[in-house]
């Protein structure tokens, strides 16, 4: 399981905000960790529906589970990246990202549901 921290270090990473050690330094991007949480939460009510969730908990920390399953949590990542671009008027990487994210939401996988079909016909099983 993800952690909308995790998912947010990978956005930060694709807009090219590590450090020069290749790390995140909370001071350089405290303005996008505080817009996190709320447009995680966005995120995860979209791919939620995808996946047919309907236990969704408000997400309002990055230290948070996430539940929205692993194959589709690196969408998270392009849709923060989008917004984070959006914000800084950066037009050609928030497209980039916003054209990723779009691909992977409609490769979602949804999560197989194990159902025991029932042959009412009486036929081969």
């Amino acid at each position: 399981m993800y952690t909308g921290k995790e998912v947010f270090d990978i956005a930060v990473s694709i807009i090219d905000e590590l450090s020069d050690s290749g790390t995140v330094n909370p001071s350089q991007v405290a303005e996008y960790q505080n817009r996190a949480p709320f447009l995680l939460d966005m995120w995860q009510r979209e791919i939620g529906r995808l996946e047919n969730k309907t236990d969704l908990i408000k997400i309002t920390s990055l230290d948070q589970g996430l539940p929205i399953s692993d194959v589709n949590c690196p969408s998270g990542a392009y849709y923060l990246a989008h917004h984070f671009a959006l914000a800084d008027q950066n037009d050609s990487l928030a497209s980039v990202c916003v054209s990723k994210y779009r691909e992977l939401k409609r490769t979602a996988s949804k999560p197989s549901l194990n159902v025991k079909i029932t042959d009412v016909y009486g036929g081969l099983v």
